[in-house]
Formats: structure tokens, sequence, C-alpha cells
């Protein structure tokens, strides 16, 4: 049985969340709290869907982070994707309730987010390399 049709931030979200590592079932939390209700399942299938149809990775659990942060600035996003993307603190405890990886990168995500650069990308190269 198909469900309503996604939103352009419910695709931004369930793929950069994919893409710094976390969990499909950790993903489908983060949703919830923020009043979209998909499944593990829906999730799963969204983000392989998603991969193959923009050249996003070569997997659904490792996505390229470049790709990403290409495909997401071209959404047409009722927000800017830093607002969007930006973890809030309950989003911090669901992943660190869920989540069983340890997400190397989050902490400098957080921080270079909060510090408004503007794309995934600029986090990564400004920050890390």
């Amino acid at each position: 049985m198909a469900g309503y049709s996604w939103t352009e931030e419910e695709k931004a979200l369930v793929v950069w969340f994919a893409s710094i590592g976390l969990t499909h079932s950790t993903i489908s939390q983060l949703l919830r709290h923020r009043s979209f209700d998909r499944s593990l399942t829906a999730v799963r299938n969204k983000i392989a869907e998603l991969r193959k149809e923009f050249g996003l990775g070569c997997a659904s659990n490792k996505l390229d982070i470049w790709a990403v942060d290409n495909w997401i600035r071209q959404l047409p996003l009722n927000c800017d994707p830093p607002y969007l993307l930006m973890p809030t603190l309950l989003d911090q405890q669901i992943i660190m309730e869920y989540s069983a990886l340890e997400l190397k990168f989050f902490p400098f995500i957080i921080s270079a987010m909060a510090s408004q650069k503007t794309t995934i990308s600029d986090v990564f190269t400004n920050e890390l390399i």
C-alpha cells in the first residue's frame, strides 16, 4: 500500500542524516520528532531510491557527502538548508538513544552549522580538511 508523498524537506533530511552515518531506525525516529511519520522501511526505500536516481553514492550507508550537499542545494525547500538540517537538542538525544554508531564528525557538524556555515561541504572543507 502506497503512503503519502514525501516533501522536499523530508527527502533532504533522510539523505542528509544517512550521509552522516545515522541508521535508518534513527532517521525514522528523527523524522517522527519533526512531525513526519515514516516507517523504517519507508526511510530505507526512499534513501535507496534517491541515491540511485541522483547518484548520491555507491550504497545507502555510503553516501557521497559532496553529492548530497549539491543535491540538497538544488531542492526547492521552504526554508534555508542550514536551518532545516541543524540538529536540535532533541535530535541529539534521539541520536544518542537510537544510534549505536560512533559519529566521528557529528560534533564538528553541529559546531560549524551553529556558526553559520551554509552547506555541508563548507563544514567539511573549512572545519575538517
